[in-house]
């Protein structure tokens, strides 16, 4: 192509006479490649359409140096080979104009020009014959299509002059019948002129042209007229009536009707010379709405209807309902998106409706126009809800349709009709008037909607509800609430809507149905629906409801955290309503404490999540109020609530309190809370487990105790090395850390963790625990017994070591701080008894101290003696252990005999000294000393006489 281009550029001579025949015949082989190639490499190649052109005007180069040699010689078939020449031209001009190649078509008429305008008669010695003579007069024919294709050219090159000075050569030829193609290539070129411009909306430029092109017809005569011409006069006169029209000034109006009649009389009912006189009323000031309503029923009924004239109709049907005088200059399609109605839209639906009853007598219906109708006919009312009868009349068409073969609307054009209607409820519901709005719902749910979805009939079914609740109508909104598939019952906004219901009917049981319905179906973007439920329960007045639904969105969030929510000051809600509902006793008080707890429990997770960058101390803040008021809440209700809700409390505030303490609180008295909480959760989780049935819970129990005192004693531990307690607290503190330890021994007995025992019989030999110990002694005892018994056969050397000197101390600390002799006798006793085979010399010691102290009870005169059935037992236990050391040691071997004897002996003697040196006591005793002493002096006897 490129090699094409340079070759058409440049400027050849004129070829010798001997050349002339071979760039005749190469011009005409090119030619004829041309039209092969056309047939068959145009549908393949793309650049055929910038190839042809080029090849077209190579071949007339050819021809037309070929042509210009026989000028030049004379030759007698010039006028011959110039038709050839200039019929070869035209078609290529032709083709260059159809491939946009102008520039191409320029130099070809630069080429052709010198046959056009210096034409050369033949030399006088050539006469000239029939041929010749018929071929002058066809080269003025070619002559003048030349001028209209250069006219064509120019205006393809946007030079209106030159199309003018071209088209004003035209004229030059004789208007004659057998040239009459002439005159219809002229009213063609100056149509297809005014036609583009038609189409660019330039009516000005169309209406100049087109009247040139309509002026032609006029100037020829009708009869001489072929059906071809008669086709391109209407479609002439149609268009230029169409530019009359667009212009839209009034002498260009009248012109518009004018033609229009002059078309209705010469041509009968035509559909678009109608619609054209439609264009020309709406164009008109003012508008005539009942003439162009008139005309446009004449459309409806004598039209034959197919798809173009439909949408005509439909359109002018547009155009009648929105036309506003305000805005009667916009452009249909500016109004139709403005979408307000004009005040003739009654009668666009009249004509709607015309236009419907013709398609539903007709056969067979097309139901795609149905549809269009249906959908149009719903818009326009949907915008003139002013008008009160429009739900009747529109129900009336439903039915009309519906007894036409039982048609049933699309789904597409289904979901357009109730599209429409739902917005026009929702616009009625806005103005208030509920009643219009249940009779546009009402409409929706017609049977010729029956392909509507279920997502759509259940979106209709909620606003019947919700008009249904706005009228106060609860029974039918539940009767639309039933109409429902069950994937529509479930959604959100159907829960919300039945919680409406339940509130106004104070229905408990459906409230919290639906609410727990409304949680389930919500996600990300629909939580709405559980702020709009907590609304409603607020706006009742109802505050137990409102509770209710505060949680539902408390437990959305921590599933899906949404950033519209501040959840301290949701909480903090919460938990202002509960203590309210409580402390108006409208609330059970461990319902309302359960409640609470919860809503701690919440700021507890989320107390470490909820940093604002640059911004702490508002949620230090925060978080000192939960913790203040979580704290303080257990300690009122602490004898009131149940001790595992004690637990959960006293958890929540361990925790809130340690965010504070990380955070960096500095204030002092968050250690002395923290303490308290730990040992108050111990306490509760004791109790729990000492309760319990289920060994494996109460187990469990016991070890989230060890817990909890494991961390009481490390802050307690830490509070004392950093003296970070107040004074005044530490006693109180040194108090229940005592306790934790009781506690700590009660749990690892059950949990038979004795691993840990040593550690913690040392922490009870403390100093600062001194005056406590005898509190601990029941249960250190209970601790020697469980080991002994114990199935697990643990190693007692090791574990029961510690356990006498820890019962030693306590028996010395409560005898000297108490003096109860009762409960000193009684632990003697069991001390004396825990040792006895296994440490002696604990065991003389308690003999020693239980005579001291009840030589001392009776010799100062003390309120409380020494329990004599306690003196007896030891005495007695003690001779008869003496009696067990004497036959034992009477087996063995000399020397061990002797050592055997010597601890009989002590033995006796301290049961002796224990039953006889005590005079106060009582008479039984004194008759106990005699005995056992008659019973050791036989008992040496037998010693000291060998074999007795």
């Amino acid at each position: 192509m490129k090699e094409l281009d340079a070759t058409l550029k440049v400027k050849c001579p004129r070829s010798p006479a001997a050349r002339a025949a071979d760039f005749d015949r190469l011009g005409t082989q090119i030619w004829n490649a041309s039209i092969r190639l056309k047939d068959q490499s145009s549908p393949t190649l793309e650049t055929w359409p910038q190839l042809e052109p080029q090849l077209r005007v190579l071949a007339y180069f050819l021809l037309d140096t070929a042509q210009r040699s026989y000028v030049k010689h004379g030759s007698k078939k010039s006028s011959q080979n110039l038709v050839r020449i200039l019929k070869t031209a035209l078609k290529a001009a032709r083709i260059c104009i159809a491939s946009d190649a102008l520039d191409l078509c320029t130099m070809l008429f630069e080429k052709m020009a010198d046959h056009v305008e210096h034409k050369q008669d033949p030399p006088p010695e050539f006469k000239k014959d029939k041929q010749e003579s018929e071929a002058q007069e066809l080269i003025k024919e070619l002559t003048a299509d030349y001028y209209l294709l250069r006219a064509t050219t120019s205006w393809k090159q946007n030079k209106p002059d030159t199309v003018s000075y071209w088209l004003a050569r035209v004229l030059l030829v004789p208007s004659r019948s057998d040239m009459l193609h002439l005159a219809e290539k002229k009213a063609d070129l100056t149509y297809e002129v005014g036609k583009s411009a038609l189409q660019k909306k330039q009516f000005a430029t169309a209406v100049r042209w087109l009247e040139q092109s309509y002026q032609i017809f006029e100037d020829v005569d009708p009869e001489m007229l072929s059906s071809d011409f008669c086709d391109l006069r209407l479609v002439v006169m149609l268009d230029y009536a169409r530019a009359l029209v667009g212009a839209g000034d009034a002498i260009s109006l009248d012109k518009a009707s004018s033609l229009l009649v002059t078309l209705d009389q010469e041509h009968g009912f035509k559909a678009e010379v109608h619609l054209l006189r439609l264009d020309a009323i709406y164009a008109q000031k003012p508008f005539e709405a009942d003439q162009f309503c008139g005309v446009l029923n004449q459309i409806v009924r004598g039209a034959i209807l197919s798809d173009g004239t439909f949408r005509s109709i439909m359109c002018q049907i547009q155009k009648l309902n929105l036309y506003n005088p305000e805005r009667a200059g916009a452009k249909i399609q500016a109004a139709m998106t403005d979408s307000t109605p004009g005040p003739h839209s009654h009668l666009a639906c009249q004509t709607s409706d015309l236009l419907l009853s013709r398609l539903l007598a007709q056969s067979p219906i097309v139901q795609t126009w149905i549809e269009k109708i249906v959908v149009t006919r719903v818009w326009i009312s949907s915008l003139s809800l002013d008008v009160q009868d429009h739900p009747s009349r529109l129900g009336n068409l439903f039915d009309d349709i519906a007894h036409a073969n039982g048609i049933k609307l699309s789904a597409e054009a289904t979901h357009a009709s109730q599209s429409l209607i739902w917005k026009a409820a929702t616009a009625l519901q806005q103005l208030q008037n509920e009643d219009e709005a249940a009779k546009w719902c009402d409409l929706a749910s017609h049977d010729i909607f029956a392909s509507s979805g279920d997502l759509n009939k259940a979106k209709l079914s909620r606003k019947l509800m919700t008009v249904a609740l706005s009228k106060g109508d609860l029974t039918a909104a539940r009767a639309a609430y039933h109409q429902m598939s069950e994937s529509g019952k479930s959604a959100a906004m159907t829960q919300y809507l039945m919680y409406k219901i339940a509130i106004q009917e104070n229905d408990v049981e459906l409230a919290t149905q639906s609410l727990g319905g409304v949680l389930k179906s919500s996600s990300k973007g629909t939580e709405k629906y559980l702020y709009g439920c907590a609304l409603e329960a607020q706006q009742a007045g109802n505050r137990q409801q409102f509770i209710a639904t505060m949680h539902k969105v408390l437990e959305f969030h921590e599933k899906h955290p949404l950033d519209d929510v501040r959840l301290p000051v949701l909480l903090r809600c919460i938990a202002g309503s509960i203590e309210a509902e409580v402390n108006n006793h409208d609330m059970p008080l461990d319902a309302g404490l359960t409640e609470l707890c919860k809503v701690f429990e919440a700021a507890m997770r989320h107390g470490s999540s909820s940093k604002d960058v640059g911004n702490d101390e508002p949620r230090l803040a925060e978080l000192r109020w939960f913790a203040c008021h979580c704290y303080n809440t257990a300690l009122r209700y602490c004898s009131d609530m149940q001790p595992e809700l004690l637990t959960r409390f006293m958890m929540a505030s361990v925790a809130l309190i340690d965010h504070l303490r990380t955070e960096g609180d500095k204030d002092n008295g968050l250690l002395s809370r923290l303490l308290l909480c730990r040992f108050l959760a111990t306490s509760a989780l004791v109790v729990l487990a000492r309760s319990e049935d289920n060994i494996e819970r109460a187990l469990q129990l016991y070890l989230d105790a060890r817990r909890q005192i494991a961390a009481f004693h490390h802050k307690y531990q830490e509070a004392l090395q950093n003296g970070s307690l107040q004074p005044d607290a530490t006693s109180d503190i040194e108090v229940k850390e005592f306790e934790m330890v009781q506690f700590d021994l009660e749990a690892l007995m059950r949990l038979e963790n004795w691993h840990d025992l040593d550690k913690v019989l040392s922490m009870c030999l403390e100093a600062r625990h001194s005056n406590r110990l005898e509190s601990a002694a029941d249960l250190i005892l209970h601790i020697h017994t469980h080991i002994i018994s114990s199935s697990v056969h643990p190693n007692t050397s090791n574990l029961l070591a510690r356990i006498p000197s820890v019962m030693e101390k306590i028996i010395n600390t409560c005898w000297r701080n108490n003096k109860d002799i009762t409960r000193v006798a009684r632990w003697i006793r069991c001390l004396f008894q825990m040792t006895l085979t296994t440490d002696s010399a604990v065991s003389l010691r308690c003999l020693d101290q239980a005579s001291a102290i009840a030589s001392k009870a009776a010799t100062q005169h003390i309120s409380e003696a020494y329990p004599s059935e306690e003196l007896e037992w030891l005495a007695s236990t003690a001779f008869n252990h003496a009696v067990d050391l004497w036959f034992a040691g009477a087996e063995e071997e000399a020397y061990m005999q002797e050592e055997g004897n010597e601890q009989a002996r002590v033995w006796a003697e301290k049961a002796l000294m224990l039953a006889g040196s005590v005079g106060g006591v009582g008479d039984g005793m004194q008759g106990l000393h005699k005995v056992l002493q008659d019973k050791w002096m036989k008992l040496k006897g037998i010693g000291q006489d060998g074999d007795r």
